[in-house]
């Protein structure tokens, strides 16, 4: 269940928080929901990144989804990204 909740519009680029309740929900703040165009009946999709996880919309097309996440400082070469993923 999606709730969306009161807040002051703070830029994207602003760290986020939300509490985990007893149950296992967050609530997405709204400004997260509003600038992924996320609907109650949505999929969202999350990718376990070590410690952390990162949240993907799947209403969205690749197409969509395009500049939602910043660019690299640098792109890798074709050595650095053989190199990391032999370390899986």
């Amino acid at each position: 269940m999606l709730r969306v909740t009161e807040s002051i519009i703070k830029p994207m680029n602003e760290t986020l928080y939300a509490k985990l309740r007893e149950d296992g929900q967050v609530t997405i703040p709204a400004e997260i929901l509003n600038a992924m165009q996320l609907k109650p009946g949505h999929s969202i999709a999350f990718i376990s990144r070590s410690n952390s996880a990162v949240m993907f919309p799947i209403n969205k097309s690749l197409k969509d989804l395009k500049g939602m996440l910043p660019k690299p400082e640098r792109a890798l070469s074709l050595d650095e990204i053989d190199e990391l993923l032999g370390k899986r």
